[in-house]
């Protein structure tokens, strides 16, 4: 069993949703051949930096490439797949910020690779490292071996120091537009066999902002709202976490929760309703969203 949010994310170049500019471009540079040495994915929350990072580091150690896209196949494709690839390595600054981190990272870089050609480094969140650390990386990210590549993500690129900049090639990634979220909403809902109306899931796409903060939350909970309503068999969860983006109001973030009974999983007026009560075995018959939804 895996989660929607895990089992939905792109994992090729053409199923990301709205970058059109960044993927055709990351294709390109792989069929001919022209790779730099490091890249830096800027742009909100939630539009699809990471993700972009592992599929182009898939990609560019694939055995037999299919144009630009992974085969999925090879032994490279597998290991990377099954997340036991020694060639792609990520590391989470806002936790990993340290000068002896960065220490680490360079002994790792020196490795050269045992299957596919390129040990990919991929720093999440880069603009969190210290000052420190940024002076350490700076010599390694100027004059890497031949057989590594760094791909840094950052949500604010102003706060990356200028000398870390001016050595990668910049890419920016734009909000994610309204059309093309509802028809990922569709999609997913397509292959789950979920009913949704066209309103609600354009309301879900408008209050998403393009893919900020509220965006990857929203839409991460509306996978997770997926997962329970299949789960308990049922076929409108959609319409219940509609009801709560539209209760949001002059952009605050105080929602009225939504009570679902159990085992109809119905909508409830509220938790004082008859079929909130407790049940036989002591537990509450209903619950808000906000008790299901992470």
């Amino acid at each position: 069993f895996i989660v929607s949010a895990r089992k939905y994310r792109p994992a090729t170049f053409s199923s990301v949703v709205g970058q059109k500019h960044i993927t055709s471009t990351l294709k390109n540079a792989i069929e001919r051949g022209q790779l730099a040495h490091a890249y830096l994915f800027c742009g909100p929350r939630g539009v699809g930096k990471t993700t972009c990072a592992r599929i182009f580091a898939k990609a560019i150690n694939c055995l037999h490439p299919e144009g630009a896209e992974a085969c999925n196949t090879c032994e490279s494709c597998r290991s990377f797949n099954d997340g036991r690839s020694l060639n792609i390595h990520e590391l989470d600054a806002a936790s990993n910020n340290s000068v002896e981190d960065i220490r680490t990272l360079i002994e790792q870089v020196r490795i050269i690779p045992q299957v596919g050609r390129y040990s990919v480094f991929i720093i999440d969140e880069v603009h969190m490292l210290s000052a420190a650390a940024f002076n350490a990386f700076l010599k390694t990210l100027e004059e890497p071996p031949a057989h590594a590549i760094f791909i840094l993500a950052t949500t604010e690129k102003h706060k990356i120091i200028p000398t870390i900049l001016s050595r990668c090639q910049i890419y920016d990634f734009n909000r994610i537009r309204v059309e093309d979220s509802v028809e990922y909403l569709k999609y997913i809902a397509s292959q789950e066999g979920i009913s949704a109306d066209e309103e609600s899931l354009n309301l879900i796409a408008q209050k998403a902002d393009g893919g900020d903060l509220i965006f990857a939350h929203k839409f991460k909970n509306f996978e997770l709202e997926l997962e329970w309503k299949i789960s308990k068999g049922g076929n409108s969860g959609i319409l219940y976490l509609a009801q709560e983006v539209e209760a949001e109001k002059n952009g605050q973030m105080k929602l009225q929760p939504i009570y679902i009974s159990s085992p109809e999983y119905q909508v409830l007026d509220n938790e004082n309703h008859p079929d909130a009560k407790l049940g036989v075995d002591g537990n509450r018959k209903s619950a808000s969203l906000y008790d299901m939804i992470p």
